[in-house]
């Protein structure tokens, strides 16, 4: 009796220990043991239903045995919790680890390097939309609001010249309002005292400096020359003549014939305030986000008396610049023969 009561026992001890080992087992591999296949971004996006979230983490493969991720998010009610976010998923995370990371919104901040060259609020709205949690619609409203333009001392033509290039680090549900907020902290940081008595030394407004910057890339990429086209532009401000800049002739045509090369006779007449072949002065405003080196290649503009400008005829890219009017008749002759030679070819 004795013999069969221990026997008993020791069979319950090693029940005991066997359901034990297997919770404990179990527990661990849930929990507590990295299951995550290589390093990867997710995101949980607005409105998405916890079923639609364990399928889209299924989809994107992160783990090793998602089923195990699943039963552990069951069990600790992660349905209740999930935060909208992006978010970095390591290999030497624990299940519970993420489910803490999605329950408490601990998310990864993005780098974003913004690289300008949009020419308008809705192409900037849909730029963000892109790289946000909220859509562009959402940003729009923001962009467009006439409270906070005229907060941030922006007219509806002025908004875009708040916004410059350069890497910016943001969580991805930064609201649309805070990331137009960063861009203006960006903006005043960027306009410092050095830069503030330029821009007034020139007769400029930030603006205004921002604008003249916009033309100037749109007429070249190549930044060494770009002070110099600046001096022209300046000096054909100073001498009350019409800036004559092509460019502006086609931002002020881009929704009557969009898509247009090459700037003909016709096109001068377009009766737009951003035709500067028929009103003088700078436009109303930015015609694209101009890089950091134009805005500053207009306050650092050459000495020069250039007041023309013409295409190289070697077609590198590159301009010729003169202050006489007949010089600038026989370089754009010259440019016009090479130009008509190439193209019969």
């Amino acid at each position: 009796m004795k013999k069969t009561i221990r026997r008993t026992l020791l069979s319950i001890l090693l029940l005991g220990v066997g359901i034990g080992a297997y919770i404990a087992t179990d527990y661990y591999l849930k929990f507590i043991k990295p299951d995550v296949r290589q390093e990867s971004i997710f995101y949980i996006y607005p409105n998405q239903d916890y079923a639609a979230l364990l399928d889209s983490l299924e989809k994107a493969e992160i783990f090793l045995h998602p089923n195990r991720f699943v039963r552990a998010a069951n069990q600790r009610g992660l349905e209740q919790y999930i935060k909208v976010g992006r978010y970095k998923i390591t290999p030497e995370m624990s299940n519970q680890e993420i489910i803490r990371t999605f329950a408490n919104g601990w998310q990864t901040p993005q780098r974003i390097t913004f690289k300008g060259y949009i020419k308008t609020l809705d192409r900037l709205a849909a730029y963000f939309g892109n790289n946000f949690a909220a859509d562009s619609a959402a940003f729009m409203a923001v962009l467009s609001d006439a409270n906070l333009q005229k907060e941030l001392g922006m007219k509806p033509e002025t908004m875009i010249s708040l916004f410059l290039p350069n890497t910016y680090e943001m969580y991805w549900t930064t609201s649309p309002k805070d990331v137009v907020q960063r861009f203006k902290r960006e903006y005043d940081a960027f306009w410092n005292e050095e830069r503030q008595a330029k821009a007034k030394k020139l007769g400029l407004s930030q603006t205004q400096v921002i604008t003249l910057a916009s033309i100037i890339v749109q007429e070249t990429n190549h930044v060494p020359e770009q002070p110099a086209m600046a001096a022209v532009y300046l000096n054909r401000l100073k001498k009350g003549m019409k800036l004559q800049a092509c460019p502006t002739v086609i931002y002020a045509l881009k929704d009557v014939e969009p898509g247009i090369r090459r700037v003909l006779n016709r096109h001068l007449k377009y009766d737009s305030p951003y035709n500067t072949y028929k009103y003088a002065g700078l436009p109303p405003g930015p015609i694209t986000i101009p890089t950091l080196a134009a805005i500053d290649a207009v306050l650092n503009r050459d000495s020069s008396q250039y007041l023309y400008f013409c295409a190289n005829s070697n077609f590198d890219g590159t301009h010729k610049f003169t202050a006489s009017y007949q010089e600038h008749l026989k370089n754009g002759r010259a440019y016009q023969k090479a130009l008509k030679a190439r193209e019969s070819k």
